[in-house]
């Protein structure tokens, strides 16, 4: 299942390659160790942040929210009644799924659950495009 992917460079990788189209390439550069970077063609590597050295190094969509959100954008993310991103405070931890209404109330019919929202965003991504991990 998803819910097993931890934060990091290789939730991020998975993330570009199967959720925004991107074809991935890992470099390893000084002490920064391996890491990945976006290596499209024709596209000037558009998945890219640049860090301080300007080494241009893939987006961190598991850890940062504005890059999470472009996630959300190319999957469509919360774009049906009901979808929602929520923050649970008995769990502590940030859920993504859909509200249905039942006799007695609202309910949340939990997608996945994470203790972050962009870690969140991007194992609802890769579920909504059929990715699956081996346990």
């Amino acid at each position: 299942m998803t819910d097993t992917l931890p934060v990091g460079r290789e939730l991020d990788a998975l993330v570009a390659e199967n959720v925004m189209g991107c074809r991935v390439k890992w470099r390893t550069y000084g002490l920064k160790g391996r890491y990945p970077y976006c290596d499209c063609v024709g596209h000037a590597g558009v998945h890219n942040d640049t860090d301080e050295q300007n080494d241009d190094m893939l987006a961190s969509y598991s850890t940062d929210i504005s890059a999470a959100w472009q996630v959300v954008e190319k999957v469509g993310l919360f774009h049906r009644y009901g979808d929602c991103l929520t923050y649970d405070h008995d769990s502590k931890k940030w859920q993504i799924g859909k509200y249905w209404r039942e006799y007695d109330g609202v309910a949340l019919d939990v997608t996945v659950d994470a203790d972050t929202a962009p870690h969140a965003i991007c194992l609802a991504a890769l579920k909504a495009v059929g990715y699956e991990v081996q346990a």
